[in-house]
């Protein structure tokens, strides 16, 4: 499943961002990787309250550029909502996760948005970092001999990642899936989701699996 994912994101994605490379609309789209400020407050204090110790990024010039590089990158849909509702991207030492997206505050009723990400995973592969993040589901014996390995090509982690969480941004802006506080919570569906989800994390019953309820989510 990971290799036909890969595969979809790769003749999707990645070929026709890199066919116009080198046009001026995807020049002005990195512009949006210019959009570096420090987390805001209440992305430190979500850390800081659960015992880490999470410290402002400083990017190196070769992480700027790889950083614009996945930027250029995205879909156009992707880009034309950043365009409009990202309000800053941030970067993280000693983070726990690998990205965080929250609302910001503004002045008027428009739409912002930080994405905050650790800075481990601009100069990580695709494999290395779903390794990374298999291996933290599991705890294995000494000795044991096991382990869980990804091998998912060697595209930047950052484009993989920048992609998760832009569409967090679009899902929001264009109300594509129901938003409450409670992932278990029943609300009214979109045109999305009706017949398909009756909960953000509850298929409806045509779709339930007895073998995938009992695998971990």
């Amino acid at each position: 499943m990971i290799s036909r994912f890969f595969t979809y994101l790769f003749f999707s994605l990645i070929i026709p961002m890199a066919l116009r490379a080198q046009s001026p609309e995807s020049r002005s789209l990195s512009a949006l990787a210019e959009r570096i400020q420090p987390a805001p407050d209440e992305v430190f204090n979500k850390f800081r309250e659960a015992g880490m110790q999470p410290v402002d990024h400083v990017l190196t010039a070769k992480e700027k550029d790889k950083v614009a590089k996945a930027f250029s990158m995205l879909s156009p849909l992707h880009s034309k909502i950043l365009k409009q509702h990202l309000h800053s991207i941030s970067f993280m030492d000693n983070m726990p996760n690998t990205a965080l997206t929250s609302p910001v505050e503004t002045a008027d009723s428009s739409q912002k948005f930080n994405i905050t990400f650790r800075a481990e995973i601009i100069n990580e592969t695709v494999s290395q970092w779903a390794t990374w993040k298999e291996n933290s589901y599991y705890t294995f014996p000494e000795d044991s001999g096991l382990k869980v390995t990804i091998e998912a090509g060697e595209l930047d982690a950052m484009v993989y990642v920048l992609l998760h969480e832009a569409t967090h941004v679009v899902d929001a802006v264009l109300a594509l899936t129901p938003h409450s506080f409670e992932s278990d919570t029943v609300a009214a569906p979109t045109a999305f989701t009706r017949g398909i989800w009756h909960a953000a994390n509850v298929p409806e019953k045509a779709f339930i699996s007895p073998l995938l309820a009992t695998t971990r989510s």
